[in-house]
């Protein structure tokens, strides 16, 4: 008889909270590895240097991307810089855009048909 198991051992805990610190508890020491939140936060959702860093785009990486990527949009653009009422403007104006498109396109009987993405029953 054969028998197969798993065994688990915790090697990492993360505690703290949302919007405080959070600390990375290694097997039985504990270590900080959080740093303190910049000083303009609040105008980006209370993120850390390092969560506001995530969806910065990397020298070269344009090119590689397909141009449907998120970090070409100029609304998500000015909401990462803090700049809140000028992105709500933009994404209001783009999303005018698309409907009056979708509503030309209804109107002359042209089906969309997805550029990236192919649809799938299932």
């Amino acid at each position: 008889m054969l028998e197969f198991g798993v065994t688990l051992q915790l090697l990492f805990v993360v505690g703290g909270g949302l919007l405080n610190q959070i600390a990375l508890y290694v097997k039985k020491c504990s270590k900080n590895v959080s740093t303190p939140l910049p000083e303009d936060s609040e105008l980006y959702y209370g993120f850390t240097k390092f969560a506001m860093s995530l969806n910065e785009m990397e020298n070269g990486q344009a090119e590689l991307l397909p141009p449907s990527d998120t970090r070409f949009r100029p609304d998500q653009r000015l909401l990462e810089q803090g700049d809140i009422t000028a992105a709500e403007d933009v994404k209001a104006a783009l999303e005018a855009r698309q409907r009056e498109r979708r509503r030309q396109n209804e109107m002359e009987g042209r089906l969309h048909i997805p550029r990236w993405f192919r649809y799938s029953h299932g």
